[in-house]
């Protein structure tokens, strides 16, 4: 052999040892790119500070793991004086951050609990890469695998919940999600019927650690059944196939045992979202029993059984209960119109509102439109070999269209919730299902169409199921945008590998424009999300920014460790996790009648005896505000209000805009411009001004004497209403400037303006330079009372204001503040009898007041 054949044939080898390990080698750059994207804002959070809220509930389970072995079975620092019940909680996520730490410890004794809290997102997520890689690879190719692992990678719709600091359940979750379909999809594909179980059984486990992380475990559910269903309709399941089924499910009859989270094993069979998946065992159990009857053909079987079983049900419910059965049909409609509740507790959180399509079209851009075209060539691929498929192939884009455009707009004939969107909706949903139904009769009678049927393809089946289900679940709240770039990416992946097979191989030249063409869409979008994470990431910083760790190092060091604080929910697990004191409300809130409670009485309230007799009954010693309040008042106080919305209400911000400042002799116009509406109907001289439709576009401040500081006066400030493209000038009775109130006597708008500063870029600018506009319910609300206008109060004593730090001003386009806590006494003399008590203490929510607890779809 000579030297050029030896070189040659080393050349092969090699190529084909690179070709076999590039998968691997790209794989490992991808993966280093998650965790460089992901740490980018490691110096921010300094080792020790996770970022938003619910880490610090997870960062302190995890402390309790490591200091005492185990998680009590009552947390004594929540929900004061009940405690909670942590058998409702989902704990996977605390044992991950403490396992972590355990390891990493070990090997670096410096290594701390609060870094593995920041570090764990991250190791999730990464880990999560590997199953979801074999998913896109069992879906399609190698090829189609890494592209689609690497668009995950680079989404900032995917970057938030995976990233350093944000220790919640979703990164773990990740890894039991994708592992999930890795495994049904394998079960699905054995031959021999250990295999089957096997993986079916693996199945089961993962959703079973799934459901012990995070509660949307239901899509993973929803998901399963509907790919079964499918595979059931369309004979693609052999016995083998529907014995085996019950290895999926027997695990998650488990779920009870570990927790309370999802209710009593009933309450598991007869929830909306997962009874599905059990009652597909009926239907597989009614298969294999009527397996050998002569009278119903093979191929046939399936549709029959299917609808004799859909209309047994239907009928049972109608007989035995008709309420239940409307209640079922009530349910299904919510899920789609209101996924996570019309409760006011659930529509006051921000991610939780539903989205419209715009804001699909934000969060998500060009790799929306590019995820969706996937999808429909994805479904066309599918069922080119039927004859209809141009005509199903339109319905599917009919029913897309339908479940993110009939909620459009908020100012849109299509918004959501009218008679239109409602067509569009439930429209799009009948026409496609009508048409799936009318083509699986016919193949009863057409066994040339049942057969090219039972030649789809099982894995594209269960691809787009997950499209829909996700598609219908994200539709719910902007919080569940997440469970959306997996789907989108491997879609986006396989469009891109589609076009790329497709292009003509002999027209040289329209193949180059046509690549061309498609780079042109693919380079910017990759770059432009890739830029977006990056930047994302580096600047997002700790949830417990530098005010709160230094109140909180207040709390640890000067209050007593008994200490219980009352304040509005959200700031619940920072107090109990880097204060280390009780609190009465949280982040989780169990018991949603509590906060109705504590706004109504306490932030809200108009009565300070009142508001001591609730405080005194959850053992409070502290109450703690800050500026952030003024935001969140308008959700707080309609939690707080009563059926009527008595005390809801909503503070307007108000800028100076000197280009509009007049004199004439000592008087000085100031003119601060905004706009917010009324927040109750007001009557001036004859004519109504309607709540919520008339509003204040801004107010005149008349100054004499403004130029000699010690004889300035501010005369009476009037209002500039608009209503019916009509502007009227309506005096306003107080305004409060230099820590004091002044009153004005001529008759008109009740209310008081709160001057403040005004920052911009970090740099002083006007001393007067913005106002908050309280209105007469706000004016009476204790929290303004104290907080806003520095009223003193009896039994409560200020012993904490950062106010020197962090005055209260507009600080470029944002109201910013001091935190400041008061230290709480009681009067002897205090009466409360025990129905007040009992009152205070419930965790029963009236029924008119709809708070019951947040959807486990969110949790």
């Amino acid at each position: 052999m000579d030297t050029s054949e030896i070189i040659g044939n080393r050349k092969q080898y090699l190529l084909k040892r690179a070709k076999k390990f590039y998968p691997v080698i790209v794989f490992l750059i991808i993966l280093f790119l998650a965790a460089f994207i992901r740490t980018r804002n490691l110096p921010l959070l300094q080792d020790k500070y996770p970022g938003a809220l619910d880490p610090y509930f997870f960062l302190r389970e995890a402390r309790t793991l490591i200091s005492q072995g185990s998680i009590p079975e009552i947390d004594r620092l929540r929900y004061v004086p009940i405690g909670a019940d942590n058998r409702i909680e989902a704990h996977m996520t605390s044992y991950a951050i403490a396992y972590i730490y355990k390891f990493t410890h070990f090997f670096d004794p410096s290594f701390t609990i609060e870094k593995s809290a920041i570090l764990y997102p991250v190791i999730a997520f990464c880990l999560s890469l590997i199953p979801f890689f074999f998913l896109s690879k069992k879906l399609f190719n190698e090829n189609i695998a890494l592209i689609s692992t690497f668009l995950l990678v680079i989404s900032p719709a995917a970057l938030q919940r995976s990233m350093a600091g944000f220790a919640d359940k979703e990164s773990l979750a990740l890894i039991f999600f994708f592992s999930s379909f890795l495994f049904l999809l394998f079960y699905l594909d054995q031959g021999s019927f250990g295999k089957k179980s096997l993986f079916a059984l693996l199945t089961g486990m993962s959703l079973l650690l799934l459901g012990l992380t995070w509660g949307g475990i239901q899509f993973v559910l929803l998901t399963i059944a509907v790919t079964m269903i499918l595979l059931y309709l369309t004979d693609k399941l052999s016995l083998q196939d529907e014995v085996a089924y019950i290895f999926v499910i027997l695990p998650l009859l488990l779920l009870p045992h570990f927790t309370l989270k999802y209710g009593s094993m009933l309450g598991m069979l007869t929830s909306v979202t997962m009874f599905p998946i059990f009652a597909i065992a009926g239907v597989f159990l009614a298969d294999v029993i009527i397996n050998n009857l002569p009278c119903i053909r093979k191929e046939q079987r399936p549709v029959v059984i299917f609808l004799l079983l859909g209309i047994l049900g239907i009928v049972l419910l109608a007989v035995v209960s008709p309420a239940r059965l409307l209640d079922i049909g009530q349910k299904i409609y919510a899920q789609f119109i209101h996924p996570i509740g019309t409760n006011r507790l659930t529509l006051t959180v921000a991610e939780n509102r539903q989205p419209y399509f715009v804001e699909w079209l934000s969060s998500f851009g060009v790799s929306l439109y590019l995820f969706l075209a996937g999808g429909i060539i994805l479904f066309y691929t599918l069922l080119h070999h039927l004859k209809a498929k141009m005509q199903l192939t339109a319905c599917f884009i009919f029913l897309l269209l339908g479940l993110l455009w009939s909620r459009y707009q908020d100012s849109s004939i299509l918004n959501g919730t009218n008679i239109p969107s409602l067509i569009f909706l439930f429209g799009s949903l009948g026409v496609f299902s009508v048409l799936i139904i009318i083509g699986l009769l016919k193949a009863l009678r057409d066994e040339a169409l049942a057969a090219d049927i039972k030649e789809l393809n099982t894995s594209w089946l269960f691809l787009l199921a997950w499209l829909i289900v996700s598609i219908i679940g994200a539709r719910g709240a902007i919080r569940l945008f997440f469970i959306i770039p997996p789907i989108a990416s491997i879609l986006i992946a396989y469009l891109i590998f589609y076009l790329f097979t497709h292009l003509p191989k002999k027209d040289k030249v329209y193949r180059g424009l046509a690549i061309g063409a498609i780079l042109l869409v693919m380079i910017p979008t990759v770059l432009s999300q890739m830029n977006s994470s990056l930047q994302q990431a580096a600047y997002s910083g700790p949830g417990l920014d530098d005010q709160w760790q230094k109140a909180m190092a207040w709390v640890k060091t000067q209050t007593p460790e008994n200490a219980v604080f009352a304040h509005w929910w959200d700031y619940g697990y920072w107090v109990q996790t880097s204060g280390n004191r009780s609190t009465i409300l949280d982040g989780g809130n169990y018991y949603p009648y509590w906060n109705h409670l504590f706004a109504r009485n306490v932030l809200v309230g108009n009565n300070e005896e009142q508001a001591l007799r609730y405080l005194k009954v959850h053992n409070a010693t502290h109450l703690l505000i800050i500026s952030d309040e003024i935001g969140k008042y308008q959700a707080y106080s309609s939690i707080g209000a009563d059926e009527n919305f008595d005390i809801f209400s909503w503070i307007g911000t108000y800028v100076m805009d000197v280009r509009q400042t007049t004199k004439k002799g000592n008087i000085t116009d100031y003119i601060f411009a905004g706009g917010t509406y009324l927040d109750e109907d007001f009557i001036f001289e004859g004519k109504v001004f309607p709540k919520s439709r008339a509003a204040i576009a801004g107010f005149i401040i008349p100054v004499a004497n403004d130029d000699d500081p010690e004889n300035m006066d501010i005369l009476q400030p009037e209002a500039i209403l608009l209503h019916n493209n009509q502007q009227v000038r309506i005096p306003i009775s107080c305004v409060f400037d230099d820590r004091q109130k002044l009153y004005f006597n001529k008759t008109g708008m009740e209310g008081c303006l709160r001057i403040m500063p005004r920052y911009l870029n970090q740099k002083y600018q006007q001393e007067n330079g913005a106002a908050l506009w309280v209105t007469r319910k706000g004016m009476d609300a204790l929290w303004t009372r104290m907080f806003l206008f520095d009223e003193q109060m009896k039994y409560f004593h200020l012993v904490y204001d950062d106010s020197n730090e962090r005055e209260l001003a507009y600080y470029g386009g944002q109201t910013m503040g001091p935190l400041k806590i008061w230290e709480i006494s009681y009067p002897e003399n205090l009466t409360i009898d025990k129905e007040m008590q009992d009152r205070f203490l419930s965790i029963t929510t009236p029924e008119w007041l709809l708070l019951e607890k947040s959807s486990p779809l969110l949790t």
